[in-house]
């Protein structure tokens, strides 16, 4: 199958076909539920996983880090609007609290936006080439707040490690509970957030997990040139409220590492990493750094059922390692970077868009000889420049980049199975370059572009066709700088 085809059996998978899925490994769905179809030749049967996307532990950090996935069916209760609100004159309305009898009975799917049913929301609800789902009620369509629930029970083997939930992107502005405590809040509908719930979650019973989201356009305040006051991105993420992607539990050491900048210098042949440390225990403690370079080892899957799914793995086979560092005391709550560097000569192969060679620096923390953390961060050997007559390079030499764009639309571009197919196409047409036009886009697209050797133009929200922004209040210019921070922290490892 070329990948013309392949890209539009994917389209068709993912919008006008209704599909009836396999559940995952834990009863849970792994994508969404079948719609009503109205096709005489009834629903398609599709047996595999929807929308594989891996987890955020890497097994070669495992036991040390572990995680528990919390996509699937949760509760939800719409919140009435108040019916006097006016928006740009009255201050963004209360998101009272949930009715513990007033449940929706139609679970919402997550990851999904709950204001998707169809096209109507967006104003063109005949209009584009797909059909959206999940099917929810009409009624979601209008609600502007809402809680979200669920329950969640921990491990007995993760007691004593700091429990972290991780959401890859809320669409709103969130408030996140956890059996009755406020747990942590996020203003942006695009980027990660995490919230330590090592205080309120319980170990002998069920956990409940509330998340509370209300509309951004609640924050909408006229000015000279606009009235948005944040980040909106394009036509549907305008619009949309919700969870609309991954949710994580994530088990992690006390003393870990908390962060890795990886820089490859080729220039100066040199290889550097910046490795944040924190230490979340009671006591202070000394710890080392031992870092070393592994291979990624692609699968070379071409199917396009199977490529999305086996990707690759991490070789144990180390091609540089860093000498250790020195003991550095961390105290109670502190954070600490140390800086590492490593001379290149011919040991790392370039990563380019005809090759797309990866590694993994694999970073261990040492507490005497006993290893408390590992940390994997993917990389690629590349760096990225301007010569003397003003060209773009990669790795010294001028590039030409040819370039594709394609707008996001929702469903039909919310699974790795489309990206993988799109991908394959543009690289089928001697394209070598992408723009994630405007907004972030799920973290898989800059996964799938550093595995099969596409160079992204990432772009922030800071965009919008009518451009109406206010740019007059300090509160929006506070809200990009935000934005800008956090979507360079999430992207800068990558080798796309």
């Amino acid at each position: 199958m070329n990948s013309i085809a392949q890209l539009l059996l994917v389209t068709a998978l993912t919008s006008t076909t209704p599909i009836l899925l396999a559940a995952g490994s834990d009863g849970s769905p792994t994508g969404a539920e079948p719609s009503p179809s109205t096709s005489s030749a009834g629903p398609l049967q599709f047996s595999r996983e929807f929308a594989p996307v891996p987890g955020l532990v890497w097994p070669m950090e495992m036991p040390l880090r572990e995680e528990l996935c919390l996509n699937g069916k949760w509760q939800f209760q719409p919140v009435a609007s108040p019916p006097d609100w006016t928006a740009g004159e009255d201050g963004p309305p209360a998101l009272t609290d949930p009715n513990p009898d007033a449940w929706d009975a139609t679970p919402i799917k997550i990851p999904s936006p709950w204001n998707m049913n169809t096209l109507d929301s967006f104003g063109a609800s005949d209009s584009a080439d797909y059909r959206s789902f999940p099917s929810y009620p009409a009624s979601w369509e209008k609600a502007e707040m809402a809680w979200l629930r669920r329950e969640f029970t921990v491990p007995s083997d993760w007691a004593g490690r700091r429990l972290v939930l991780h959401f890859e992107a809320v669409a709103g502005d969130c408030e996140v509970r956890v059996n009755g405590k406020v747990v942590g809040r996020n203003f942006d509908k695009f980027l990660p957030f995490e919230v330590d719930v090592t205080d309120a979650v319980r170990f002998d019973a069920p956990n409940e997990l509330l998340v509370g989201i209300r509309a951004v356009h609640f924050f909408d305040q006229p000015g000279r040139f606009g009235f948005k006051t944040y980040p909106s991105g394009a036509w549907w993420s305008e619009l949309i409220n919700g969870i609309w992607q991954d949710v994580f539990l994530l088990a992690l050491p006390p003393t870990r590492v908390a962060d890795v900048f990886v820089q490859s210098m080729l220039d100066a042949g040199e290889l550097r990493a910046d490795v944040e440390l924190r230490n979340d225990a009671p006591a202070a403690l000394d710890v080392r750094v031992e870092a070393r370079v592994v291979p990624w080892l692609p699968s070379g899957e071409t199917d396009v059922l199977l490529a999305p799914e086996e990707r690759g793995r991490f070789d144990d086979e180390t091609v540089i390692a860093f000498p250790p560092t020195p003991p550095v005391r961390l105290e109670p709550g502190a954070t600490q970077t140390l800086n590492l560097a490593h001379a290149v000569s011919d040991e790392l192969k370039k990563w380019t868009p005809t090759n797309p060679n990866l590694y993994g620096l694999l970073v261990e923390v040492k507490a005497g000889e006993t290893v408390i953390d590992r940390r994997m961060t993917r990389f690629g050997w590349r760096q990225f420049g301007f010569d003397q007559d003003q060209r773009f390079t990669l790795n010294g030499e001028p590039l030409r980049m040819n370039i594709e764009l394609c707008h996001f639309f929702g469903i039909a571009h919310m699974t790795p199975r489309h990206a993988w197919a799109w991908y394959q196409m543009l690289k089928d047409c001697n394209v070598n370059t992408v723009r994630l036009h405007g907004f972030p886009h799920p973290r898989f697209y800059l996964d799938l572009a550093d595995e099969m050797g596409l160079l992204v133009h990432d772009e922030t929200a800071i965009y919008g066709s009518g451009a109406n922004f206010n740019v007059d209040l300090p509160i929006t210019w506070e809200r990009y700088a935000d934005h800008t921070a956090r979507l360079v922290r999430r992207d800068r490892n990558h080798a796309s």
